[in-house]
């Protein structure tokens, strides 16, 4: 009896800590994802805004 209940333990442990590295790594990738996206945008502002002031000195 408490040799199973151990080895359930030890498999939910290591389930756990699988499903812990899946989530760590697609929220890792969807956040690198979403970083680039959001420079690329920052980055086509700044290039709007300097356009502007070359025009306008």
């Amino acid at each position: 009896m408490s040799f199973s209940f151990v080895t359930a333990l030890i498999q939910g442990f290591y389930l756990g800590l699988i499903l812990l590295v899946v989530v760590a790594l697609v929220s890792g990738i969807v956040y690198i994802v979403w970083k680039r996206k959001h420079d690329e945008r920052v980055e086509r502002k700044l290039d709007e805004i300097v356009d502007l002031l070359k025009r306008n000195p």
